[in-house]
């Protein structure tokens, strides 16, 4: 279990062992943006995502991220 930003929202980072490949998993559920204070609490997270996917194996990230595809910390 890791703290991604300061919102106390767990996520989960695990190594998973499979017949022919490790990979790793993040899995992740920012606050919704309800509000000045989970958005940014929202967004904070959001930026500091990219420092936990950096894995040398295969990764799959899981969750809703509570954002668009268009918005502008989903595109970062």
């Amino acid at each position: 279990m890791a703290y991604i930003g300061s919102a106390d929202v767990p996520s989960i980072l695990a190594t998973l062992k499979a017949e022919k490949t490790n990979f790793s998993v993040i899995a992740t559920h920012p606050l919704p943006p309800g509000g000045r204070d989970y958005s940014r609490l929202r967004n904070e997270q959001l930026e500091e995502l990219p420092d936990h996917l950096r894995s040398p194996l295969p990764l799959i990230l899981l969750g809703d991220l509570n954002v668009t595809p268009w918005s502008y910390y989903f595109r970062r």
